[in-house]
């Protein structure tokens, strides 16, 4: 699966804002559980386009402001081509349990925050291999397996 790895200090700015959210839903005594790696993975698969690909091609890489889809809070993401088309993304940040289904969505002021857009000019292009781990419900293994840095100014 082909994923985008922002670079450290990138990353560091939404971890960040994933505690800050999950902060303030705690608050409204939500359950809600953080996700990992916050990884940006494309929404329709890439598979077919190898990673070096991106080095020239990508243009500019956007983190959204958050959202709620259904249980989950994640980070919309727009990767900009040179020829001008766009990757839709995701990052995946939390999860709500699922026996919290009937809470309510959260407030627009609880997903906003000062640094968001956040524009990631360095960010590795990587194959990367998820696998659930079966003795968990949730947990996953990743590794990346191939990766190259992608620079845009």
């Amino acid at each position: 699966m082909i994923v985008f790895i922002p670079h450290p200090s990138e990353e560091s700015v939404l971890a960040r804002a994933q505690k800050t959210i999950l902060s303030r839903l705690d608050s409204r005594d939500c359950l809600w559980f953080p996700c990992g790696p916050l990884w940006i993975i494309p929404d329709a698969p890439c598979e077919t386009i190898p990673v070096e690909w991106y080095r020239s091609a990508a243009q500019k890489l956007t983190v959204l402001v958050p959202e709620t889809r259904g249980t989950a809070l994640v980070f919309p993401a727009v990767l900009d081509l040179n020829d001008g088309t766009h990757i839709r993304c995701t990052v995946r940040a939390a999860e709500r349990n699922g026996a919290s289904q009937d809470q309510t969505i959260p407030d627009e002021a609880d997903l906003r925050l000062p640094d968001f857009p956040l524009s990631c000019r360095v960010f590795r292009a990587a194959d990367a291999q998820f696998t659930p781990l079966p003795d968990l419900r949730r947990g996953m293994s990743w590794c990346v397996l191939r990766s190259c840095w992608v620079k845009t100014y």
